[in-house]
């Protein structure tokens, strides 16, 4: 083999080597390992109670052993399939990644932080809670 081709064929190697390491590195701002976790993951059983707020605006429902009931605004019993998927779809919750920093968008998707006393925030606020 001539010196030409032994240079070519060495140069081409490590371009093949520079072309993969550089292929396998993440992109930059990606996460690298597990997501961090904003909330414990919650186990069946460990609540009893969902208070769902929009637009200053809640309600409550309460699980007493296999019923459901509204216990705010008004007391009344619950739909008992609708309360159940309500109370595994909590249970289930996974979190994904941050869809926008920008305050701007913040409107659009709906998670803006209401200001006190306001009813136009836009917002969807659940909370879980074992008893009072």
């Amino acid at each position: 083999m001539s010196r030409k081709n032994l240079t070519t064929l060495l140069l081409l190697a490590v371009l093949t080597v520079v072309a993969i390491v550089v292929l396998r590195r993440p992109e930059k701002g990606q996460r690298v390992g597990d997501r961090p976790r904003p909330i414990a993951k919650l186990a069946p059983g460990s609540f009893d109670t969902l208070t769902v707020t929009k637009a200053d605006v809640a309600t409550t429902i309460k699980k007493d052993g296999d019923k459901y009931k509204v216990v705010a605004p008004v007391q009344f019993p619950a739909d008992e399939n609708v309360a159940k998927q309500a109370f595994e779809a909590v249970e289930k919750l996974e979190f994904g990644d941050i869809v926008s920093d920008q305050k701007t968008k913040h409107a659009e998707f709906e998670v803006e932080e209401p200001a006190p006393g306001s009813k136009d925030a836009k917002a969807v606020r659940v909370v879980a809670k074992k008893g009072e």
